[in-house]
């Protein structure tokens, strides 16, 4: 029996990638645009490569050069030898040196955009790691170790990206200032709760005023190797600020499982808050509810330990379930981020069900000890309910699908 809702739950999660893919839904929003002047398209995120191409669907006659920055092993081979394109591969979830070449090479590519030609940027999750020019004082090991600490705190990726915009110069709208006097369009993939574009990629292309009170979240050690200065850039941007189109997003996902014919859908919520929390919430919905099919869609806080183990949000949350529900033969979740990547590891998450625990515990593993190491990627692994999908061309944070009978 649980064999088939296995089957089942990974149909479900592929049906709903399906939907919010970036090829199809960047080509499905251009299909009915007309585009006769000469384009230049400027991709960052994990979705960099799909997203471009939808355009090229499109728009190829239009397209005169493309910028794709995207994470290590996210380059599809197609773009790769398409020769109007430049392709460079920077690191997630911490900046390198790769995400400061991305953020020089950016601003190059934006200069020698003639004023007649139009500029279409595609932004997914995954920018604000991806690419960075930082000012002057600010340097690569200040913002690694700031990304590590905000990452590993719980706090909010909204929370995150103002900081982040904070110490940028080219986030928080501050990009616009290098495409003055041309046309600019954006479209967008949302990874964040309430498909906030000035949060999504940090909003590279969203205006935004100087917030004093953001200083007041950023850690003390970095303000006081800061001289507890940082540079306030004012944004003189002449141009028209482009309406951030967002083509796909959680919700976009959720609606595809809740519109697939005959499938009892129960509940659909959202994934919010301290992980622990929303675990607590979700176990007491499934061994109480009925049969049917649950749904929750978005994205958890994390508090790590000083050495993390293996595995993401979705393979800890996985986990905690998992040890509710031991010994239940009627109930199976699939906790998976949606760009198949949840955490450091080449996994999207996990496939649990009443006898994940025992599988694990007959493998010589201990479920509270590998929540507290925040290591349950390796009692997944030892209970072989991983699931690895690589990159799904889309990243609209995470999906928990569960069947009870």
């Amino acid at each position: 029996m649980q064999d088939r809702q296995r089957t089942q739950l990974l149909e479900i999660y592929q049906a709903a990638i399906d939907r919010v893919n970036g090829r199809v839904c960047v080509a499905k929003y251009l299909q009915g645009l007309s585009q006769t002047r000469p384009v230049r398209v400027i991709s960052i995120g994990k979705a960099a490569s799909s997203m471009m191409l939808g355009v090229l669907e499109q728009w190829d006659a239009c397209v005169q050069k493309g910028l794709i920055i995207t994470k290590y092993n996210h380059l599809l081979p197609a773009l790769q030898q398409d020769r109007r394109i430049k392709c460079l591969q920077a690191s997630h979830p911490v900046p390198d040196e790769s995400s400061l070449e991305a953020g020089s090479r950016l601003l190059q590519f934006l200069e020698e955009v003639p004023v007649d030609v139009d500029i279409l940027f595609l932004i997914s999750g995954g920018a604000s790691s991806l690419v960075e020019v930082l000012p002057e004082g600010i340097h690569l090991h200040d913002l690694q170790a700031l990304t590590s600490a905000l990452l590993g705190n719980g706090f909010s990726i909204d929370r995150i990206n103002h900081i982040r915009k904070r110490i940028s110069c080219i986030k928080g709208g501050k990009l616009l200032e290098y495409c003055r006097h041309r046309n600019v369009q954006s479209l967008m993939i949302s990874d964040v709760p309430g498909d906030d574009v000035s949060v999504i990629g940090s909003g590279l292309l969203v205006p935004e005023q100087y917030d004093p009170s953001v200083d007041q979240s950023i850690p003390e050690w970095f303000m006081k190797g800061c001289g507890h200065r940082l540079p306030v850039t004012e944004i003189s941007y002449d141009g028209v600020v482009p309406d951030n189109i967002i083509v796909a997003s959680n919700d976009m996902a959720i609606k595809a499982i809740s519109s697939l014919d005959g499938l009892p859908v129960n509940k659909t919520g959202k994934l919010t808050g301290d992980i622990n929390e929303m675990s607590a919430e979700v176990i007491g919905v499934l061994i109480n509810g009925g049969p049917g099919v649950y749904l929750w869609g978005g994205e958890c806080t994390v508090r790590l330990p000083e050495t993390p183990g293996k595995g993401g949000r979705c393979q800890h949350m996985a986990l905690i379930i998992a040890q509710a529900i031991a010994g239940s033969d009627n109930i199976t979740v699939l906790v998976m981020a949606t760009d198949g990547s949840d955490g450091p590891g080449e996994e999207g998450g996990a496939l649990i069900d009443g006898a994940t625990v025992f599988r694990g515990e007959q493998q010589g593993y201990d479920v509270n000890r590998c929540l507290n190491n925040a290591d349950a990627g390796s009692f997944l692994y030892a209970s072989a309910d991983l699931v690895q999908t690589g990159p799904t061309g889309t990243n609209v944070m995470d999906l928990l699908i569960a069947v009870k009978t």
